[in-house]
């Protein structure tokens, strides 16, 4: 039993097997792929007579290469648990692990030739898991509120498809009264505007990365549940201080 990690860790076997149970009863088969351990979570493990591998990656290091690519503060990450890797990314971690390990183990490394060969692991695991940065007040990070925590997390890995408030409590294992309250206890709102802002939030990025020739603003919004575009775009501009269009033309 663990009452939650403080480190990233990813981890693989090689013999025997076994499962975890989440908080919220989930039960998961450890897979004989790389996968990461659930983070600021209790959780159980059992085990059968194994061989195990982990990596670990300290938060603040993780959540400093993270923002290399969602461009934002440092935050937690929160890996999607559920999701089985590509085999591209199944590559690109072992020849990561393999070109990195030798000096990793090394203590008389130099710590830039240790910098360059963690930094390289540490981008695989990032694409190992489908993950969105989650920047949860120090309340939700109790243990006591994994189930809520959870929800929360159900609706960022999720944002981009048919769910509601609703669904994140039954997977979280939660009464949908529960979650509206903690929600707007912890986090100001109530979660169909926290769902509705996670969606604004990646309508921007795909904005972002867009360009007028590539999309146009009511494709984008459409893709991200918004019907409305009168109402999206005064809820954008609210939120971001600008027009969708502006964000668009870069």
């Amino acid at each position: 039993e663990t009452p939650g990690l403080t480190d990233y860790v990813v981890s693989w076997v090689t013999t025997g097997g076994g499962w975890i149970v989440r908080r919220d009863g989930q039960r998961m088969e450890i897979p004989r792929h790389p996968f990461v351990l659930p983070f600021h979570r209790p959780y159980t493990v059992h085990l059968t007579p194994h061989r195990q591998n982990s990596v670990l990656f300290s938060a603040p290091y993780l959540e400093d290469i993270a923002t290399e690519i969602h461009a934002g503060p440092s935050q937690q990450v929160s890996f999607d648990l559920e999701a089985t890797p590509t085999p591209e990314a199944i590559e690109r971690w072992r020849v990561a692990l393999n070109a990195s390990t030798p000096v990793l183990t090394d203590e008389t490394a130099p710590p830039l030739l240790r910098m360059n060969a963690q930094r390289p692991l540490a981008l695989a695991l990032l694409q190992l898991a489908p993950w969105a940065v989650v920047d949860l007040p120090e309340p939700l990070r109790e243990p006591s509120m994994a189930r809520t925590r959870l929800a929360v997390e159900y609706l960022h890995h999720h944002a981009a498809e048919p769910i509601t408030p609703a669904d994140a409590a039954k997977a979280a294992g939660l009464h949908t009264r529960t979650l509206q309250l903690h929600c707007r206890r912890e986090l100001g709102m109530s979660p169909t505007a926290y769902l509705r802002d996670i969606r604004l939030d990646r309508t921007r990025r795909e904005l972002a990365e867009s360009s007028p020739q590539e999309t146009t603003v009511g494709e984008v919004a459409k893709r991200w549940g918004f019907v409305h575009l009168g109402r999206f775009a005064s809820a954008y501009r609210n939120r971001f201080g600008e027009g969708p269009s502006q964000t668009l033309r870069g």
